[in-house]
């Protein structure tokens, strides 16, 4: 579920709600870089499992070293009941201090944190009411706590990853692939 990578005209008042991602590279990911950001903000993704997921979670402006001064911005983004069953990579940056990634996590759980990875710089964290075990550490990494919050529990995933369905009538494959074209073409002012 990806936002960006231009943002340069702004994201704002958008609901991810009961989504399943399973074997994917990505699974929430926000990006963008400085020829084409801009503000990224009141977004929620709520009620989400995930599994097998190489990044479970990338926000990031660095997309590319692309130059300009489109600086993306994201804030206001809120997880919730979020559930990723697998390890993975995580990257949670904002673009520097001024333009910090800014995210409540409410009742976000990560079931393998010991073997994934995490980068998370340049970012405010708030912890929802109801705290989850995924708090990231990093440079000029902060995290706060809802006043009066409790303890959460993982979002149920169970009925969540169904099976691909057979498809025994699907038609069979019209035939078998073109050969690879090996000719060498030259174009407009190429020798």
């Amino acid at each position: 579920m990806s936002i960006g990578s231009g943002t340069s005209g702004g994201v704002d008042r958008m609901l991810v709600d009961d989504l399943t991602i399973d074997g994917a590279d990505n699974g929430i990911r926000v990006k963008s870089d400085r020829s084409r950001g801009g503000l990224v903000h009141n977004i929620v993704y709520r009620s989400i499992c995930m599994r097998n997921v190489t990044n479970p979670l990338a926000f990031t402006p660095f997309y590319s070293d692309n130059t300009g001064d489109l600086i993306p911005n994201y804030r206001d983004i809120t997880l919730e009941n979020v559930h990723i069953l697998t390890k993975g990579s995580y990257t949670l940056l904002g673009f520097d201090a001024d333009h910090k990634l800014g995210m409540e996590l409410d009742n976000v759980f990560a079931d393998d944190l010991e073997h994934s990875t995490m980068v998370a710089k340049n970012a405010e964290f708030t912890i929802g009411r109801r705290q989850g075990n995924f708090e990231p550490l990093g440079d000029d990494v902060s995290i706060s706590k809802t006043p009066g919050g409790s303890r959460g529990k993982p979002f149920e995933c169970t009925g969540k990853f169904p099976a691909m369905p057979a498809l025994p009538h699907a038609p069979e494959m019209a035939g078998a692939p073109p050969p690879v074209d090996r000719i060498p073409y030259v174009g407009p002012g190429e020798k």
